[in-house]
């Protein structure tokens, strides 16, 4: 079992078993989130509680992870409503109340200091009765941005269902261990194998399932032309966010991204789908920076363990493993399918079919996620083939090639000498 404190990493995955309480310094954060509904002018109210009250300077050093992870998500959102409030004109000083626990907490959890997917899915969400399970349909988010009740359903549903995935498929990391120590050990179970790989495709069924239900409570419209503007990223400001008293240069980082998410890099690297198109990688790589430390480094570790696609080279088509794990694939490029899909309803379809247009995150979504489906595709098309073995065999092939022709010059020249004559 690998070390679950060091990743961060808990009973269900990348998110926390419960989310912390805000330590009582912060809690006029959580007066923030409430007066935002009811007051008519947010900035001055806030620039106004600022300058009565005393600036809070707090050593970071003495709070939990998990009170981390609270103060973080709750200055996260604050931090994107104050900016985008107005969105014809918005707002390029972030103010000294908000922005100190918002860098500093980001910096403690090795994270960028914009709104992730951390920020409002990992660490933003509680249960509705404490006596049920974690589920989707007994979870709530702590703190939003929109008003009113329809576009907090909204805006809620649209956090939950990523929490949800977390949530209730986080153990595929626990089922992916157990392969792993398998193929890191000198003796091969098959059958702990298989019985591995079916919980795992369990779980991808399960993460389709979840994801489809986003239409249930998530309006389109609303999504698009109330909540999307909230989850654009201060690269988004001609000149950057300055914080206030805060001893940096004015940020300038990506907005919210489905790409943040670590559960799905890690079901690419577990089945060996390559995003090698320059582009791709490099986003991909850059979204890593935007997810909390432990976990990308987990990610990384990850990354080094023995390729369950190596020893599946060596089965037979029919093998039950290998049509279990061709069929997991499948499931993978079915959920990316399903997420595009989400796309064209809750962005294309809101631009009038128009299907140019870039994430939050800064990609541009069509040519993005078509490529990553077909990568999928190509991995699920050549599973069985193991390239280094490929290589070795076309290596043979070559030294064979050389072999017969140096056979066939040697024996010319024999001959030729034998009837008087010479290659010179």
């Amino acid at each position: 079992m690998f070390d679950t404190k060091k990743y961060g990493v808990s009973d269900m995955g990348f998110i926390p078993l419960k989310c912390s309480e805000i330590p009582h310094e912060y809690r006029y954060l959580i007066h923030f989130m409430e007066i935002k509904d009811t007051e008519t002018d947010f900035h001055k109210y806030v620039n106004d509680y600022q300058k009565k009250n005393n600036q809070v300077i707090v050593d970071f050093d003495k709070y939990e992870e998990g009170e981390l992870q609270a103060i973080y998500s709750i200055s996260c959102l604050l931090s994107h409503y104050y900016v985008w409030l107005d969105k014809k004109n918005p707002q390029n000083v972030l103010p000294y109340i908000i922005a100190y626990p918002w860098w500093n907490s980001s910096m403690k959890l090795g994270i960028k200091p914009v709104l992730t997917h951390a920020a409002v899915d990992l660490w933003n969400w509680e249960l509705i009765d404490d006596r049920e399970q974690f589920s989707l349909d007994n979870i709530k988010s702590k703190y939003l941005m929109l008003k009113d009740d329809k576009n907090k359903m909204t805006e809620s549903w649209f956090y939950l269902i990523m929490t949800a995935i977390e949530g209730e498929c986080g153990k595929i990391i626990y089922f992916m261990d157990n392969i792993y120590k398998v193929l890191e050990s000198d003796k091969m179970n098959k059958e702990f194998i298989y019985e591995n790989l079916d919980s795992i495709e369990k779980i991808l069924i399960k993460q389709i399932f979840i994801i489809n239900r986003i239409y249930e409570k998530c309006n389109p419209n609303i999504f698009y032309n109330e909540l999307r503007t909230f989850l654009w990223g201060s690269d988004k400001l001609k000149d950057g966010l300055k914080l206030e008293n805060i001893n940096v240069e004015p940020i300038k980082f990506k907005g919210c991204s489905a790409a943040q998410s670590s559960i799905i890099p890690l079901e690419d690297i577990f089945f060996e789908v390559n995003h090698s198109q320059q582009e791709i990688k490099g986003f991909l790589g850059e979204m890593k920076g935007y997810m909390p430390e432990k976990h990308r480094e987990l990610i990384e570790y990850f990354g080094t363990r023995p390729k369950l696609g190596n020893y599946i080279s060596r089965l037979q088509k029919d093998d039950l493993i290998f049509t279990k794990y061709k069929k997991c694939i499948s499931l993978l490029k079915k959920f990316r399918k399903c997420h595009m899909n989400v796309v064209r309803k809750y962005i294309f379809q809101q631009q009038g079919g128009n299907m140019k247009g870039t994430g939050t995150g800064g990609t541009e979504l069509e040519s993005f996620l078509q490529t990553i489906i077909l990568n999928t595709d190509n991995r699920m098309r050549n599973i069985g083939i193991n390239l280094s073995m490929v290589i070795e065999e076309l290596l043979y092939i070559f030294l064979f090639l050389i072999f017969i022709r140096f056979i066939i010059i040697a024996t010319k020249d024999e001959f030729l000498e034998c009837c008087g004559y010479s290659l010179l």
